[in-house]
Order: structure tokens, then C-alpha cells, then sequence
């Protein structure tokens, strides 16, 4: 559960409903790419998505944003 409190959990969507076969590519996709960073994150937000009857992204709207720094 991303959006409960004290068991939200950071990440980055990279895509919906993707097929085993495709959810395979990605990984190995990402994980071939990946090098550690340092970063700062410097504000969090929650949006808001919309779908179509076809289950596709149609909308986001930003609910929440929060300056962290």
C-alpha cells in the first residue's frame, strides 16, 4: 500500500498493465541500465488518475505538493 501513512513507500510508475512477457523486458530493461545515484528530493506530490473505460490513463491531477526543501 503506497498512500497509508508511515507505509508509503517512494517510487516512480514506468508503466500499466503490461503482459508477463512485457513486465520481463522492462526488468531486464531497468536492471541493465541501473547505477546507484545521490539525489535530493526536493518535493513529494499525490495525483489523481483518471481511466477510460479501457482501463488507459485519460487524466492526472495533482492533489497534494509538497515542498520538501
Amino acid at each position: 500500500m503506497y498512500y497509508i501513512p508511515g507505509k508509503w513507500n517512494p517510487h516512480c510508475t514506468l508503466a500499466f498493465q503490461l503482459s508477463p512477457d512485457q513486465m520481463m523486458e522492462a526488468m531486464k530493461f531497468c536492471y541493465g541500465r541501473f547505477s546507484p545515484q545521490i539525489t535530493t528530493v526536493t518535493e513529494a506530490g499525490l495525483v489523481k488518475l483518471e481511466f477510460d473505460q479501457n482501463h488507459k490513463c485519460v487524466s492526472s491531477t495533482p492533489m497534494e505538493i509538497i515542498r520538501l526543501v
